[in-house]
Parts: structure tokens; C-alpha cells; sequence
């Protein structure tokens, strides 16, 4: 069903985050199809915004941040507006939350939507690359689920990995459900671990024909 745009209806929302690459948008692109649902992307909102407003365009040239990120609160506002305003029932947050903050106001806004849903699909290196990474500095075992593995990860931005511990343990503490998946595996891989991981939050799929 397709949502008018300003009304408070619920929402299923999906977040697809995980280190900055291809594979986190085209799996958030993918899943969008596969639900007839709307993508979000930060990048996006702020290239449309930042056309026609001056401060935001400012705000994005000025950034220091080298994954790109424009300063909280204004990532905050753009996605608050982009859900209130969306064009779907179901949306696919492409690389959203990227921060505590994010998912802390995320949720926020989330709660004013009665019978809302958030899920989260993180995708990460797969763990033998990771394991090979880590053991030249950091012998031991991983951490299941590679919540936060001892020592720097060498091929991950630093912004991310400073971020991504505090981000899980804000939606560990509100009970969001995440999936962990391996960013190697195909595309048909990670949708259908999607499906095995959500399907009961997702709404109906549409046909593979009318999704392409």
C-alpha cells in the first residue's frame, strides 16, 4: 500500500548498514524491488536538499569527515523529514543509521508511527579474512557475530570501526532485531538471508518479474 505523503501511518523499515561499499546499496537497491518499498539514502537527501539550500550544500563541502557524513543533526533532520514524507509503506534505509546518535533519533521519530517495524541487516567482512587480518596482532578467537573484535581492522575505514561498537549496542539495548551477514556472498544470498532473517516483518513480496 502506498503511503501519502505527511500522513503518520506505520512503517516498515528495514536498515541495510555496514562498512562504506557498492554492496550496501545494492542490497538496500535489491530489497526495495524485491518489497515494492522506497529507498533512503543520506547522500541522496542531501544532494536533493542541498540544490536549493545553501546551509546544507555548505555543510556537505565543509564536512571532515572522510566517509563523507554530514554533521549529526542535520542527518538527523534530512531522514526525520525523508520518513514522515515517504512515498511507501516499507522503506529500505540505505547505510542508515551510521552512528548511535543516528539510530537513537531514528527510533525517536519511529515511535510517533504506531505499529512501526525496524530491522537491521549489517553487513560485514566475511570472519577468515577478518581472522587473517586480525592474527598477525590480535591472536584469539573472534567474536561471534563480529560484534567487536580486539584491535584495528586493517581495509575498514577508522570512522567506521569507532562507530559501528556504540551503533549495535544502541539497538541491541532497544531489542531491534539485526542480521549479520557476510559482505562476500552474492546478492541472492544476502537477499535471501534477508528473507530468512525478517520474512516475518516484511510485508508479502511482490513477483521476481514485476521487481526487475
Amino acid at each position: 500500500m502506498t503511503a501519502q505523503p505527511g500522513d503518520r501511518r506505520p512503517a516498515t523499515v528495514l536498515a541495510v548498514i555496514g562498512p562504506p561499499g557498492p554492496e550496501v546499496s545494492s542490497v538496500a537497491g535489491a530489497l526495495a524491488r524485491r518489497y515494492d518499498g522506497q529507498v533512503l539514502a543520506l547522500a541522496d537527501l542531501t544532494e536533493q536538499r542541498g540544490s536549493t539550500s545553501p546551509a546544507i550544500a555548505a555543510a556537505v563541502r565543509d564536512t571532515s569527515d572522510p566517509l563523507g557524513h554530514i554533521p549529526g543533526p542535520l542527518a538527523c533532520r534530512l531522514m526525520r523529514s525523508a520518513v514522515l514524507s515517504r512515498s511507501a509503506d516499507t522503506l529500505v534505509l540505505d547505510g542508515y543509521p551510521a552512528t548511535a546518535v543516528q539510530a537513537e533519533h531514528l527510533l525517536n521519530v519511529l515511535r510517533k508511527l504506531p505499529g512501526h517495524t525496524l530491522a537491521v541487516l549489517e553487513l560485514v567482512p566475511d570472519k577468515s579474512a577478518l581472522r587473517r587480518a586480525l592474527l598477525p596482532t590480535t591472536p584469539g578467537p573472534i567474536v561471534p557475530g563480529w560484534r567487536n573484535p580486539a584491535g584495528p581492522t586493517p581495509g575498514l575505514p577508522a570512522r567506521y570501526r569507532q562507530r559501528a561498537p556504540m551503533l549495535r549496542f544502541v539497538l541491541e539495548r532497544h531489542g531491534v532485531p539485526r542480521h549479520v551477514a557476510e559482505s562476500h556472498l552474492s546478492l541472492g544470498e544476502l537477499l535471501d538471508a534477508a528473507d530468512h532473517a525478517f520474512g516475518h516483518l516484511l510485508p508479502e513480496r511482490i513477483p521476481e518479474r514485476a521487481a526487475s
